[in-house]
């Protein structure tokens, strides 16, 4: 329907309509070419996918349910919560490595990450 509506406008006679049906076209095409070439809602996923997760534990943990039935219950959840950390890092790290090698959207400012990342672990 929308796709109607613009055609119908844009081949009115009015000129201040056709270039505000342009210029919402242009808007449009510029907001969906950032959002994909961002992945926002990919990153967001991901990140609730890791909240969801960290949750679950909190609640496992605090009602004592397996696996935090034992004595040692706070190393049990540092242990996982540890766990789901690094699988999150791992996963963001290779993101970031394909569209590195892919040389999209922010490579260019990788290597001064990287650099910055090594010389505060020596």
């Amino acid at each position: 329907m929308g796709c109607a509506i613009a055609y119908l406008v844009s081949h009115a006679d009015l000129m201040p309509v056709q270039v505000l049906t342009g210029a919402m076209g242009v808007a449009v095409a510029a907001i969906g070419g950032l959002l994909s070439l961002y992945r926002f809602q990919e990153k967001w996923v991901g990140y609730r996918v890791t909240a969801e997760n960290l949750r679950r534990e909190k609640f496992f943990f605090l009602t004592g349910t397996a696996p935090y039935d034992t004595d040692d219950k706070f190393q049990t959840l540092v242990t996982r919560v540890e766990a789901i950390l690094a699988a999150e890092n791992v996963q963001r790290t290779e993101s970031t490595a394909a569209k590195k090698k892919a040389g999209g959207a922010g490579a260019a400012s990788l290597p001064a990450q990287e650099s910055s990342e090594s010389a505060s672990s020596s």
